[in-house]
């Protein structure tokens, strides 16, 4: 009122979250713009969802369930359509385990126990595609993972395995897409993600990179720390009352 900026002022407590609805609400009643510092588990975002789906599927023997779900991430490589048209054609023949991974292309219907009519081929062929587009990556990983004996080969294995699938490209993109519908928020944190994962695999390099580790428990290990790694929310403007919680000041 007296020509102070907002940004001269801010607002701490133990934890802001405890005043959600409260504060948020005070400022918006008195017309005063407010940036609501939140720091949020990554865990909980699709780029390390997908990790987690990936190590699920090659620890767990390629079961159905898994690669069904990993193939319905954004990130896996795959559009909608040609992962409903996967998941539809391994549910209707049971396909899983080794009938993912045995390089022996399908020849059996899409439509199932009847003769091929005309469009019938075709989708099969896409079908072959995709499923050689995803499982490759994986595959790959399988591989890579089993043969790593150390954190830093473990994570290099990983590292690997992002880049074959294009994960960076494909965060950006989920990104864009957010900013477009006006999620400007959790567009600027998914940009920050891949250098998050990147920075939290360095971590674990430098400090166990030459300590021996299995796949297993070196998933176990990631995650405890993407468990423990948060990503925060940035001012979309300068001139804004902060709201903060006093363990990120």
């Amino acid at each position: 009122m007296e020509g102070a900026s907002y940004s001269d002022f801010a607002i701490v407590a133990k934890d802001t979250n405890i005043y959600d609805g409260i504060i948020d609400e005070a400022l918006r009643e008195a017309d005063v713009p407010y940036f609501y510092a939140k720091n949020e588990d990554i865990s909980t975002y699709e780029g390390v969802r997908m990790i987690s789906s990936a190590y699920t599927v090659v620890l767990g023997g390629f079961k159905n369930s898994d690669v069904i779900s990993f193939i319905k991430s954004p990130l896996s490589g795959l559009s909608y359509t040609e992962a409903d048209e996967l998941e539809l054609y391994c549910e209707k023949w049971g396909i899983t385990g080794a009938r993912f991974t045995d390089g022996i292309d399908w020849n059996m219907n899409p439509k199932g126990y009847v003769p091929m009519a005309e469009g019938d081929g075709a989708k099969l062929s896409r079908i072959n595609e995709a499923r050689q587009r995803v499982i490759k990556p994986l595959s790959d990983f399988n591989t890579n993972i089993r043969s790593a004996k150390t954190v830093k080969e473990q994570s290099a294995a990983l590292i690997s395995l992002l880049l074959s699938l294009n994960t960076e490209e494909g965060l950006m993109k989920e990104a864009e897409g957010l900013r477009k519908i006006g999620e400007t928020e959790a567009a600027e944190k998914t940009e920050r993600l891949w250098q998050i994962i990147c920075d939290a695999l360095d971590t674990l390099v430098d400090v166990l990179g030459d300590c021996e580790i299995t796949p297993d428990s070196f998933s176990s290990l990631l995650f405890v720390v993407f468990s423990g790694t948060s990503i925060s929310s940035i001012p979309t403007r300068r001139d804004k009352v902060s709201v903060i919680s006093a363990g990120s000041v």
